[in-house]
């Protein structure tokens, strides 16, 4: 199946606010739920950040890298409403890779929400917009302690929004601001994916009354099934535009670093698409 960059409403400039608070919303309580579909890409993340940090050990001693306990810096681009980081940041701790943790975002949610989230996840979130294709410095907002994982660029269940061109400029614009760089999306285009997203309007109507902080502008758009249903539509064009291992490798062509993509399975039904560089 061809990708297909199709638009989704959420992005659209027209939205209403409030219905585009109620969809990231909907999709950062969603991702939220469980750490099951983050499970092996932690993994893999941990493997790579432990590997590529662990320092020289002239005994000539084997080393077991997953044994090594650092700390990275990572600064979550796109990060919405938060959600994946409130899984994926336990389980990088308990593979032994300690984080300091920034979320970002050109369009940043509301006060009230980037306040709950920093409160419950312990997190920072950057209230300023940030461009994933020139990501501002940000030292500020990080402790002096020695980030002996170095720092890295995440972007969880997003990058599928970026054109080609503006995907591999997001790209070189951490490996050049010496970043390692991690894309996951949980969406495919695959037949199983595409079925579990009919579900979606469902999990929307249920879940609605459990996103924070309460909107009274959401009853209208659950009760009017225009939220439900822009969910499923979203969602679908979401795993139309999601990018293959090839289209990843075809977008790191040339970059600096190295690069490795591919799918991971999850714990359950389905896979995960990944893609990590490291700067040279």
């Amino acid at each position: 199946m061809a990708r297909v960059h199709s638009i989704e409403i959420a992005d659209l400039e027209g939205t209403p606010q409030s219905l585009k608070e109620y969809l990231s919303g909907s999709l950062g309580r969603v991702g939220g739920l469980s750490a099951a579909p983050y499970a092996s890409f932690a993994e893999k993340l941990a493997e790579t950040i432990q590997t590529t940090s662990a320092a020289p050990d002239l005994s000539g001693a084997p080393q077991d890298s997953s044994r090594t306990e650092v700390r990275c810096e990572v600064v979550e681009l796109c990060a919405g409403h938060g959600g994946p980081s409130t899984k994926i940041r336990p389980l990088l701790r308990d593979l032994g890779v300690d984080t300091q943790w920034l979320l970002s975002d050109l369009r940043p949610p509301p006060t009230p929400h980037r306040a709950m989230l920093e409160e419950e996840a312990g997190v920072t979130y950057v209230p300023e917009p940030v461009d994933a294709t020139a990501v501002p410095d940000l030292d500020a907002y990080f402790e002096d302690g020695g980030a002996t994982g170095g720092r890295l660029r995440l972007i969880t269940n997003a990058f599928h929004h970026f054109q080609p061109e503006v995907a591999r400029a997001v790209l070189a614009d951490a490996i050049a601001s010496g970043y390692r760089v991690a894309i996951l999306e949980v969406q495919a285009r695959h037949p199983l994916h595409l079925f579990a997203i009919l579900f979606s309007p469902l999990t929307a109507i249920l879940l609605s009354p459990t996103i924070k902080p309460w909107r009274w502008s959401r009853l209208f758009w659950v009760l009017s099934l225009i939220g439900p249903l822009v969910v499923l539509f979203d969602g679908i064009m979401s795993c139309l535009r999601v990018y293959a291992p090839k289209e990843l490798d075809a977008l790191t062509e040339g970059l600096d670093g190295t690069w490795e993509s591919g799918r991971l399975p999850m714990k359950g039904p389905g896979f995960v698409t990944y893609l990590i560089g490291t700067p040279p």
